[in-house]
């Protein structure tokens, strides 16, 4: 199962796991979840915004930590960048939840 977590208030998405819906190689949930983790990271990045991104991909298995660190008015346009993509991945696991889980995380305090 892929794993979403999405912290808007940390700036935060961390993507991790296998959705398992079908054989490597043929699984359409995990293109999905691929497509979306490496347009993400080429947003933040293309948009110069300070982050420390942490990746790797073991046997299908994937692990992708985006945590941007805006400056100032970036503040507005990181988080709507985040919020686009992060409501690419919750409308996949409410198609796919079987495969695909995801968390948003409102406040500091949780």
């Amino acid at each position: 199962m892929t794993r979403v977590l999405y912290e808007p208030f940390e700036y935060h998405i961390r993507i991790e796991g296998h959705a398992g819906a079908a054989p490597e190689g043929g699984d359409l949930v995990c293109a999905g979840v691929s497509a979306l983790s490496f347009a993400l990271l080429l947003a933040v990045e293309r948009d110069s915004y300070s982050y420390r991104p942490e990746t790797s991909v073991e046997r299908g298995v994937a692990l992708i930590d985006v945590k941007c660190d805006p400056r100032g008015i970036a503040h507005a346009e990181c988080g709507a960048v985040l919020d686009a993509f992060a409501g690419g991945f919750e409308l996949l696991a409410r198609k796919y939840p079987e495969f695909v889980s995801f968390e948003r995380r409102e406040t500091e305090d949780e």
